[in-house]
């Protein structure tokens, strides 16, 4: 955590910190923290804070899982097998973005004690 305090020190990482820094759900549990959010709303500075703070997060998708992301968006594969994929990757959270945010609800089913971080936009015109 002193790590993310160094690297993160704006106002609008303060709730970030101390939900993620005081979490009493280990790291090395599978989905301690599930990103929410759409792409172009921090999601990949999320992703940076998750790391520094000793997750791996998967941020947008892995690009070895591309062919399941594939099956999946033509209806040829569960999110079940996606969630398997992830964690048998070694994934412990995940940061957002298209495709894997529309997981968010599968991942808060299968690990309802996971902390669910939604990032957005100050403008969503921009």
């Amino acid at each position: 955590c002193d790590r993310a305090l160094q690297l993160f020190p704006a106002s609008r990482m303060l709730l970030l910190r101390a939900a993620l820094c005081c979490t009493a759900v280990a790291c090395s549990q599978a989905f301690a923290v599930i990103g929410a959010g759409l792409g172009r709303t921090g999601t990949l500075s999320l992703h940076s804070a998750l790391e520094i703070l000793g997750y791996k997060a998967y941020h947008f998708f892995d690009p070895a899982h591309g062919e399941l992301w594939s099956d999946w968006a033509r209806g040829r594969a569960s999110a079940d097998e996606l969630i398997h994929l992830m964690v048998s990757s070694g994934y412990n959270a995940t940061a957002g973005d298209n495709p894997n945010a529309e997981l968010y609800a599968d991942l808060l089913r299968r690990f309802p004690d996971a902390r669910v971080v939604l990032t957005v936009r100050d403008d969503p015109a921009k």
